[in-house]
């Protein structure tokens, strides 16, 4: 194993240059290196897994900022915070070279002596023989690590779009995606948020020990702020956010408070549309990959498709659904049925389809008023077929008799008029309603209503013209 390798190459070079101290570091961004082996006397300061803070005047960061070796042959006058516990155990002086793997920057191979004498001016040489059998070892076992990745993720992927293929129902496929994404990503957390239009976001499913217990599927968030889910969803592309501390936001406070250190989020395109979006959360400091984004985009995708796929089966339903109902009031106009009874199945059937809390038939009458002809759902009690309301003021059938076209209205508060009076009353908040055109005039209105948080679908308008 690579691990095994680097302690072997340690040891080795402790005893060829009969130094006391030596380590192996890889660099994991700009302000960090982690210890990934070492030997030694005193092994405990700095054991393998420690992660090392650069910036001070050691070697480690001069390694990091020149790419090249370097030397401290007095400790005392190094700084930072890995100097101090370096210069506690007596470690006189230091040299450390670069671990070049691929061209680039990996980590590097730093010893140190007590010894009252330099090291010889030839260690940096030698010591750099050892780092390109590192760096043949690293290549090697990095790309295995890659071809086993991407095995794993193509399996992942595989069984996602398996579902997808069996038209599993949208809730299995989200949570079996977070879950996948989740392992592909060595166990990170993973959510995914449904955009809802109005400036607010709900979890559609979680996959992680913390962010189970502290994300609830159907919460809902504000989308505001700079955090990864909020601007991904925003923004339309993908967001990395190495650093949480700062980040403001509903979602992004959230995510603080189960002590999240790090995010990736890439939006879910349905149509072309900002359907939501996914994001994958680090409790460690560690960074994700550089194509993190690209692999999540792969699951974010099958996402898509899933829903894609669902909304088509939801259209042909309805479509079925709106069809079966138009037959149905067809066969009673054929039939020769009585204007009351196709008007009241024109209102129940509507009722149905839209599930709408109230639906009403009317006719315009002199005087601004219409006549009631139909009405199905709550409250029938207040107004039944034969009454008569002004529609002076403000409201969906004010709309209509003025402009001739269908109209939508979302709340009733402050709104005037005997319509408006009498929705605030029995509760109504949301109501669509279509004009009925007879002969090339205005004849009437048909109006469906809905109480509490409930609301027309988009396209309700269409559908009630059919």
């Amino acid at each position: 194993s690579q691990s095994d390798v680097f302690t072997a190459i340690a040891r080795e070079i402790g005893q060829l240059l009969g130094t006391e101290e030596i380590r192996m570091v890889r660099y994991v961004d700009d302000s960090t290196a982690v210890v990934v082996a070492g030997s030694g006397y005193r092994e405990s300061i700095f054991p393998d897994g420690s992660r090392l803070p650069l910036g001070g005047d050691d070697v480690t960061s001069r390694v990091y900022r020149t790419g090249g070796p370097a030397r401290i042959d007095e400790y005392g006058g190094a700084s930072g915070v890995i100097a101090a516990p370096v210069r506690a155990i007596g470690i006189r002086s230091v040299v450390g070279v670069p671990i070049l793997v691929e061209g680039g920057l990996w980590g590097a191979m730093i010893t140190g002596t007590t010894r009252d004498e330099v090291m010889p001016r030839d260690t940096e040489a030698r010591l750099g023989q050892f780092t390109e059998l590192m760096a043949t070892a690293i290549a090697n076992t990095e790309t295995r690590a890659r071809a086993d990745r991407l095995a794993e993720e193509q399996a992942a992927l595989r069984r996602v779009a398996t579902l997808v293929a069996k038209e599993a129902e949208a809730a299995a496929v989200f949570a079996k995606v977070v879950e996948e994404v989740s392992n592909v990503f060595d166990d990170v957390d993973c959510s995914l948020f449904r955009d809802e239009g109005d400036g607010t976001a709900t979890v559609v499913a979680v996959w992680g020990a913390s962010v189970s217990a502290g994300v609830r599927v159907g919460a809902r968030y504000p989308l505001d702020g700079d955090g990864a889910i909020a601007s991904a969803i925003r923004e339309a592309r993908p967001i990395r956010i190495g650093d949480y501390t700062g980040v403001t936001g509903a979602i992004a406070k959230s995510g603080r408070e189960l002590g999240i250190r790090s995010a990736v989020a890439c939006p879910i395109l349905v149509g072309g549309r900002v359907w939501g979006a996914m994001g994958a959360a680090r409790y460690e400091a560690e960074a994700f990959p550089p194509e993190a984004e690209s692999r999540m985009t792969q699951f974010a995708e099958l996402v898509a498709t899933a829903i894609s796929n669902a909304e088509a089966r939801m259209e042909v339903e309805r479509l079925a659904e709106e069809q079966a109902a138009l037959r149905r009031v067809a066969t009673l106009v054929a039939e020769g049925a009585a204007p009351p009874v196709v008007l009241d199945a024109v209102a129940a059937e509507m009722e149905g389809l839209l599930d709408a809390d109230q639906v009403a038939l009317n006719r315009f009458e002199p005087g601004d008023e219409i006549l009631v002809l139909a009405h199905r759902g709550l409250d029938v009690e207040r107004t039944p077929v034969g009454t008569r309301l002004s529609i002076l003021g403000e409201s969906v059938t004010a709309t209509v008799r003025r402009t001739g076209r269908p109209a939508r209205m979302e709340g009733y508060e402050e709104a005037e008029g005997a319509i408006a009076e009498l929705a605030r009353e029995t509760g109504l908040r949301s109501s669509v309603s279509t004009p009925i055109v007879v002969d090339g005039r205005l004849w009437g209105v048909i109006t469906a209503s809905w109480k509490g948080e409930r609301s027309a679908s988009p396209g309700a308008e269409d559908r009630m013209t059919k």
